[in-house]
């Protein structure tokens, strides 16, 4: 089969371009899908295309590409390279049960790659506290395959013993990739990780100079700075974080809670307002928008912003609990207490609620 009408069909339903259309150039894109179906048949439903489609599911995080990925692990036809592609994309569901027990079952698959994909997509698990996915992953500190051994210490490197062959060979590796911003960046989340930001923040100012766009570098500085308390320099990065980044909800929102921690409640509002223009959807934006607006003296603002809050999140015992308190504050008692005991029907053993429900009774 002609490969370019094989990258045709596959690729250009996910916004990648196609071979039929580099030469082809005066025809639309469903031109070049049709003729190729025409030519081809049925020949053009091959496994190669539904394994593209899967995997361009789960890359845009769509939950169906995990069962479809499940599938490609255990259907005894992909080679060791695809598996270890699918055993990667996997993390984004390590929380689902099923998808645990694929990931704790791929430790034991015949291929190196595919455990160490499994190793780094348990990460998330284990970051979570799970007790079940620790005990899994500290024999594949000595696994007989360095990549592996690798892979086990960096997700286990919170409590890894640097003086192991595992421990050693982590290091190294991290020493080798030093000159690189990415290196940098995991030489100072090895240190983060492991109890020590000011050593960290001697490397992540470094890959900040070395790759000055990437978010994830800004964001982890502007961190370590706020977690040092130096919080002008911490707000600085945010500043400099939004401004790369303007259409990002989730950027301008770490940009509030950092005007927030510098006392600058206004310019908080502000920010806050921007990312509910930018997601309306965003709920802790709502959340922190009507904290801010309490702050600085705007009651009437401060409850319709929860409103929204409750409306998007009806069964957070956290939105009704910060009514009562911002009712507190303008000496509205009554109704203080009505929205405390709204958040103990939400969540019975919400301990705040519990409390201010009691100082209100009294």
């Amino acid at each position: 089969m002609d490969p370019a009408a094989v990258a045709c069909i596959s690729l250009t339903a996910y916004d990648i371009p196609n071979a039929c259309n580099r030469c082809h150039t005066d025809k639309a894109v469903e031109w070049a899908i049709t003729n190729a179906d025409q030519w081809y048949g049925q020949k053009m439903n091959r496994p190669t295309r539904e394994r593209a489609r899967w995997i361009a599911a789960a890359q845009r995080g769509d939950k169906s590409g995990a069962g479809l990925l499940m599938g490609m692990l255990f259907n005894g036809q992909e080679s060791p390279y695809w598996r270890a592609v699918a055993a990667d994309l996997l993390w984004q569901w390590s929380d689902d049960p099923k998808v645990k027990a694929t990931l704790l079952q791929l430790l034991q698959d015949d291929h190196p790659l595919v455990r160490e994909q499994a190793i780094k997509s348990l990460e998330p698990r284990l970051n979570d506290g799970d007790g079940d996915v620790a005990v899994a992953l500290r024999p594949m500190l000595n696994a007989p395959v360095r990549n592996v051994r690798v892979a086990a210490a960096w997700v286990l490197r919170a409590s890894l013993d640097t003086n192991s062959l595992a421990g050693k060979e982590l290091i190294a590796m991290l020493d080798f990739n030093a000159d690189q911003p990415v290196g940098q960046y995991r030489k100072a989340m090895f240190c983060l990780d492991r109890g020590d930001p000011p050593k960290a923040l001697a490397h992540f100012p470094t890959a900040a100079t070395w790759d000055p766009l990437s978010p994830p570098i800004r964001l982890k500085t502007a961190e370590v700075l706020s977690q040092l308390g130096r919080t002008n320099d911490s707000l600085h990065e945010f500043e400099i974080l939004c401004q790369q980044n303007p259409n990002s909800a989730d950027f301008q929102f770490r940009l509030g809670l950092a005007l927030v921690n510098a006392h600058q409640v206004e310019a908080a509002v502000q920010i806050f307002r921007r990312v509910i223009q930018l997601d309306t959807g965003h709920v802790q934006g709502w959340y922190n928008l009507a904290l801010a607006l309490s702050a600085a003296g705007q009651t009437d603002e401060s409850l319709a912003a929860l409103d929204h809050a409750s409306y998007l999140a009806p069964r957070d015992p956290q939105i009704p609990y910060a009514r009562a308190k911002i009712f507190i504050r303008a000496k509205r008692y009554e109704e203080a207490r009505a929205s405390a005991q709204k958040a103990l029907i939400l969540d019975p053993r919400f301990q705040p609620a519990q409390n201010l429900v009691k100082s209100l009774t009294r």
